[in-house]
């Protein structure tokens, strides 16, 4: 009740007031009584806005008897005409319906009132067909699902796969070995060799190495489960370390510490595009890959993506930065390296060996993945804007306590917009936002349950339980961000 004066101040609002049904001013003792009643109302809901911590205007959402939401909306004259009144209606449509559990939500506007009309119509809804007198009727369109990801592809890689497709030649070919000389070209490997899959890319690369059974491989225990399966499909036993708090990539020091005399390899992720200590552990004398899967075109201490150390390896899952729907890649500064992998990815005119399994990828994927590649340069600018924008926009809840911003350090490629929760669970974070039709994800799925598994891996067990990965892509509109930001902000504000 407290409220009282400000909702009637804007609801006496002269074009509020023309605008209305009844368009007679409104006296004081009329509007208490009736916002008495409404608050006692379990089907209505209030809504204040505020702007630079003033309030300017509200929002009512009604339960009807048809189970649908009517939405009025009023925002005080000076602060009209800067889109207020629209982020006013997406935001309490959106918390009414979720509040309320009403569906769709409509609105009525007089047929005259082109203002309010543009800003209902702005904000996603749509003439119903229906008519009451002078007024108009309108409907929420249900709004699209946001997805966590979103293949990047257009004409050019419907191009490229439709020429393979129609010389006919599917399989393997000189797709695939041009990919390879311009994989190199870009990062600057010796060699490589296109394979069917990122995790045979890393099987391969290990398998190069000369790792097998009896041998350890030490990898991160925040990453995908992947690569652990490369070496338990030679035999090898991976050894899980922990990760940097908000860099979340392999710490150094409990690396080394790990390091034991059965140790053959290091597998070492730029996760979600952020540059790995390559440098530092190329220095504790354990051969090391290197995973790009998460994209190219960024810098560690020891060089460009895909060229710091021993050898490397991408995938090009759709998902990825660089997606082609599936295969891989590995490469080296040794291309005898390289030679090991590619001829261990075929198992034709060899003699059996049980490690030689079938590994290549077709043209088509080649195709794909090559068209990718040609546009790294406008996939990582489009994406490092919907970053800085992300950062921008989100910067408030760090000032709150409530968030941890994923950091831009330099020499990274922003393939995840990842960042930490400081109080709430990222399951339930996810969860709720997927109510609301904003698909974030817990990035990496949670190992705890594995057998490899240690209670010391404390960076890691954190990052199970409170990071999350917002959606970003090229192609994610302003719109979509705008609505991504707003409800996570609703979820971890507790709205």
């Amino acid at each position: 009740m407290d409220d009282a004066d400000w909702l009637l101040t804007w609801a006496n609002d002269p074009e509020v007031r023309r605008a209305s049904t009844n368009s007679e001013p409104i006296a004081r003792e009329t509007h208490v009584a009736w916002l008495r009643e409404k608050l006692k109302d379990a089907g209505t809901a209030f809504y204040i806005c505020e702007h630079a911590g003033e309030p300017v205007g509200y929002a009512r959402v009604e339960r009807r008897d048809d189970g649908s939401g009517e939405i009025a909306v009023s925002i005080e004259a000076t602060r009209r005409g800067h889109g207020l009144g629209r982020r006013l209606i997406e935001l309490a449509s959106a918390r009414g319906a979720n509040e309320l559990a009403v569906a769709p939500v409509v609105a009525r506007v007089k047929r005259d009132n082109f203002a309010s009309l543009a800003a209902f119509q702005r904000s996603g809804f749509r003439p119903s067909g229906r008519a009451d007198g002078d007024l108009v009727w309108l409907t929420l369109a249900e709004a699209a699902v946001v997805p966590h990801s979103r293949p990047f592809v257009g004409e050019a890689e419907a191009t490229a796969a439709a020429e393979v497709v129609r010389s006919r030649a599917l399989a393997i070919g000189h797709v695939a070995a041009q990919l390879e000389a311009e994989w190199c070209a870009a990062t600057g490997a010796a060699a490589a060799a296109c394979v069917g899959s990122g995790v045979a890319a890393l099987r391969l690369g290990l398998l190069a190495l000369g790792v097998g059974p009896g041998d350890e491989v030490i990898v991160p225990a925040y990453s995908c489960v992947a690569l652990m399966n490369a070496p338990l499909s030679l035999g090898a036993t991976p050894i899980l370390a922990d990760v940097e708090l908000d860099d979340w990539t392999l710490a150094v020091e409990d690396v080394e510490s790990r390091i034991s005399s059965r140790t053959r390899a290091i597998v070492a992720v730029n996760l979600f595009g952020l540059p790995a200590s390559l440098g530092e552990l190329g220095a504790l004398g354990v051969p090391v890959v290197e995973d790009c899967a998460h994209g190219i075109g960024g810098h560690t201490s020891a060089g460009p993506f895909g060229s710091g150390s021993e050898m490397s390896m991408s995938s090009f899952y759709a998902t990825k930065l660089l997606g082609a729907g599936e295969g891989g890649i590995v490469a080296a500064r040794d291309p005898e390296l390289v030679e090991r992998a590619r001829r261990a990815r075929d198992y034709g005119d060899q003699l059996p060996d049980g490690r030689h399994l079938n590994d290549k990828p077709t043209d088509i994927q080649a195709a794909i993945a090559l068209a990718q590649l040609r546009r790294l340069d406008e996939i990582l600018s489009l994406r490092v804007e919907r970053a800085a924008r992300y950062s921008a926009t989100l910067a408030p809840l760090v000032d709150s306590g409530l968030i941890v911003l994923p950091a831009g350090r330099e020499g990274r490629v922003w393939y995840r917009y990842v960042l930490r929760l400081r109080h709430d669970s990222a399951p339930e974070v996810c969860a709720r936002m997927a109510a609301r039709g904003v698909h974030a994800e817990q990035p990496v799925w949670d190992l705890r349950a594995c057998e490899q598994w240690g209670a010391e891996l404390v960076r890691t067990a954190e990052a199970f339980d409170r990071v999350v990965s917002l959606p970003l892509y090229p192609d994610l509109t302003d719109a979509e961000q705008e609505r991504v930001c707003d409800v996570f902000a609703d979820v971890v504000e507790g709205r």
